[in-house]
């Protein structure tokens, strides 16, 4: 199992971007506002969770990011905020 994270401050609509390869799961907890648990498999897969709305923002909370990813699994992981 490999982990990883940061923090940053949720300004604006956000949006969790997860490549990975390889049979296993990636989990993202974005606390205190939720986690996302991302199915890998052996041929590349990418996703995007976007977080809040224009309309529905999310809560200016700041954000702790915590990746952990089965052994096996190769990831790359991206926090886009939106401007």
């Amino acid at each position: 199992m490999t982990t990883s994270g940061g923090t940053f401050q949720a300004t604006n609509v956000y949006t969790i971007l997860v490549t990975c390869e390889g049979v296993g799961k990636v989990v993202v907890d974005y606390e205190p506002q939720g986690t996302a648990t991302f199915v890998c498999s052996s041929s590349p897969q990418s996703f995007g969770n976007q977080i809040g709305s224009q309309d529905r923002p999310p809560a200016r909370d700041t954000i702790h990011v915590n990746v952990t990813a089965d052994s096996g699994v190769v990831w790359r992981a991206l926090i886009e905020v939106k401007q």
